[in-house]
């Protein structure tokens, strides 16, 4: 099986070599190109039967050519000093000197006949020795155009007998050789029409077998689509199913999220009788970090002032998806100038890459009256500008915040902190060491 063997195509152009054990493989696979070799082989043996079919023709017009030649001549009809036989113009050439010979013979007589004519007188004599020596040259030229003509047939009866012979040595010699001709177109036609036979045969063969497995093919599709047409009409079933049940959550949900809105209103209803100190502490612990209205509750007032240092908020949005920040608050304000200093600080926020940068936009607070729900502080309201010279507005890539701040110096006066006649006894901004701001909204520009 390992045996290296050449394709039994090879007769026909197939040069490939493959192991005897691939060998079926490599018919089926180049079944089409085997197809193809013996078309071409098929139709070089139409064109090579053409080529001897016209050859043969030829050679029977050229014998039909010679055959009624040899006939002309035994007719008498074909020339004989046309012939271009080497032999046949020799003896013609001595036919002709012949007959030159007797020409000038003839002549000579005429020449004598004249000498004859004028020597000879008005008599008698004269006249009958030059009749008798007319007669004599008439009956010697008679003799020499009876020698002429005999020497001119044996030539040309010489003449008949080659050609013949050489016309039926052509003839004999095309007829061998368009009898070997046809026989080996004959064979050669066989041998092709026995070689295509079989080929068509294992063709026919593989087409079945390939017919029968096509058919095996599209049964099992066919059940394995049967199959899935029950899978789906099964899942189809178990997807109503689950819809009526999530139509029936979704139901309760909307029922329940009703009823939580329900208590939420009682509840702030409720809310409103309570202290508000109390209501500042409840929003400072519910509220989202997502603007609009942030509750920022700072402690310990007292001890970031006398330490110097400042407050970091806890980080907020400025909308869902929005700029994350963080207020800075300076209880003793940047200069000890006698003011709360507050600074709004961009941080790093996981939705940065969507966002357009340098920041432009306004930002709204302000500082609440603890005392009561109103007379809170003035809002204060801090720019970003969007400019590429202000490193505040820049987006934060190092770091997790921005060492750049956009700053309000004179938030508040220590004085509205402390107690003061001039300050409205109904507002209390610190209270229990507190601050608490709120962060109304961001409105980009």
């Amino acid at each position: 099986p390992l045996a290296v063997v050449k394709c039994p195509y090879a007769v026909v152009g197939c040069d490939s070599v493959v192991r005897r054990r691939e060998l079926a493989k490599h018919e089926a696979e180049a079944i089409n190109m085997h197809m193809s070799y013996l078309q071409n082989n098929l139709l070089a043996v139409n064109q090579q039967t053409q080529q001897l079919q016209s050859a043969i023709s030829l050679f029977e017009q050229k014998g039909n050519t010679v055959q009624a030649s040899l006939n002309d001549i035994y007719n008498d009809k074909l020339p004989i000093l046309t012939c271009n036989n080497e032999i046949t113009r020799e003896q013609l050439n001595i036919a002709k000197g012949t007959l030159a010979d007797h020409g000038s013979r003839l002549t000579t007589h005429s020449k004598l006949f004249d000498e004859a004519h004028s020597r000879a007188g008005t008599t008698e004599e004269k006249i009958e020795a030059l009749t008798e020596q007319t007669e004599s040259l008439q009956l010697e030229l008679e003799d020499s155009q009876r020698n002429a003509f005999e020497e001119i047939q044996n030539v040309r009866d010489v003449t008949l007998v080659e050609v013949d012979r050489r016309l039926r040595a052509d003839l004999d010699n095309v007829t061998q050789e368009l009898a070997k001709a046809k026989k080996v177109t004959n064979d050669d036609i066989v041998a092709v029409k026995q070689d295509y036979d079989r080929i068509l045969s294992d063709r026919k063969s593989e087409h079945d077998k390939l017919q029968l497995e096509l058919q095996e093919s599209n049964e099992t599709i066919q059940n394995c689509r049967n199959e899935l047409k029950g899978a789906e009409q099964d899942w189809e079933n178990k997807l109503q199913v689950v819809n009526k049940q999530l139509e029936r959550s979704q139901k309760r949900e909307d029922k329940l999220q009703a009823q939580v809105t329900k208590y939420q209103a009682d509840f702030r209803v409720l809310l409103g009788h309570l202290d508000w100190s109390i209501r500042l502490n409840y929003f400072h612990d519910t509220c989202d970090n997502v603007l609009p209205n942030i509750y920022v509750k700072m402690t310990n007032f007292s001890v970031f002032k006398f330490e110097k240092r400042s407050w970091p908020s806890p980080p907020f949005y400025t909308a869902d998806k929005g700029y994350k920040m963080c207020l800075s608050v300076y209880p003793n304000g940047l200069n000890n100038n006698g003011h709360v200093a507050v600074c709004v600080l961009l941080m790093s926020g996981e939705y940065d890459n969507h966002l357009h940068w340098p920041i432009r936009g306004v930002l709204t607070l302000q500082l609440l009256n603890q005392l009561q729900d109103g007379d809170h502080m003035l809002p204060v309201k801090i720019t970003f500008d969007g400019t590429d010279r202000n490193m505040c507005c820049q987006r934060v890539l190092a770091g997790n915040m921005s060492t750049y701040g956009n700053y309000c110096e004179r938030f508040l006066n220590h004085k509205m902190l402390t107690e003061d006649p001039e300050r409205k006894p109904s507002q209390i901004f610190l209270k229990n060491d507190i601050l608490y701001f709120e962060i109304l909204e961001f409105v980009v520009a």
